[in-house]
């Protein structure tokens, strides 16, 4: 076929002055023998695994619970309820490369990884003084009470040397066509890299932008887990 299009082409050499002509005469070719413009793939459809059904939206629920040994699932309860979030919560990979270049090229000749950071990100609306302490992430405050049930607490802190470890479990909303009731983000080894300032706003809620990097479990790698996160649908 490729070669009747050559043919056709250079039968048409007289419309070379009439353009016009000529698009038409090639519009009027590819109409006949439209997989032409697909050659691989053919026309384009979406089913199967890119089903657009599978698109993931709507919030979901965010829990930091203390570290776990060997990356075992830990117990989610409201003492490590992260509360409401706005603004939605932010899953960040970067990968640095490092790229090998030569004398004889201009361009690199290869690469090899060299960095991977995984962060997570969101803001915290929901302050009671047991949220900000989980948030906060040090371990050295002393906290009395702080729910939304006490009339009496205090956060006090100072001199904060210790650096907590979280578990961080995400539940979210699994893509439509699945069975599945919810996708799960796990990362089994975080600590809390960055603390946005407390925002106190006329006639808005207060927030803090809170920032996790995920790090390496070596109790997981010898547990046979992923040595830095899994995402499922459960």
């Amino acid at each position: 076929m490729f070669a009747t299009f050559i043919a056709s082409l250079f039968s048409y050499t007289h419309l070379a002055g009439d353009v016009g002509a000529y698009m038409v005469h090639l519009l009027h070719f590819f109409a006949a023998q439209p997989y032409l413009l697909f050659p691989v793939f053919g026309v384009l459809t979406f089913t199967g695994v890119n089903n657009a059904g599978q698109i993931v939206k709507g919030a979901g629920q965010l829990w930091l619970p203390a570290q776990t040994v060997n990356g075992a699932d830990a117990a989610l309860s409201q003492a490590n309820y992260v509360g409401l979030t706005e603004t939605g919560i932010d899953f960040h990979y970067n990968r640095k490369v490092t790229v090998v270049e030569t004398d004889q090229y201009l361009a690199g000749v290869m690469g090899f990884p060299a960095q991977e950071t995984v962060t997570f990100a969101f803001e915290a609306v929901q302050l009671n003084l047991a949220t900000m302490k989980l948030l906060w992430g040090t371990g050295d405050e002393t906290l009395v009470g702080g729910t939304s049930s006490d009339v009496s607490s205090s956060l006090t802190g100072g001199q904060q040397v210790k650096q907590l470890y979280y578990q961080l479990v995400w539940k979210g909303e699994a893509p439509a066509p699945s069975t599945n009731l919810q996708r799960v983000f796990q990362a089994w080894r975080c600590m809390v890299t960055s603390i946005g300032d407390i925002k106190f706003t006329k006639n808005k809620e207060a927030s803090a932008k809170i920032t996790l990097t995920a790090l390496i479990d070596i109790g997981a790698i010898g547990a046979g887990k992923a040595p830095l996160y899994q995402i499922l649908d459960s």
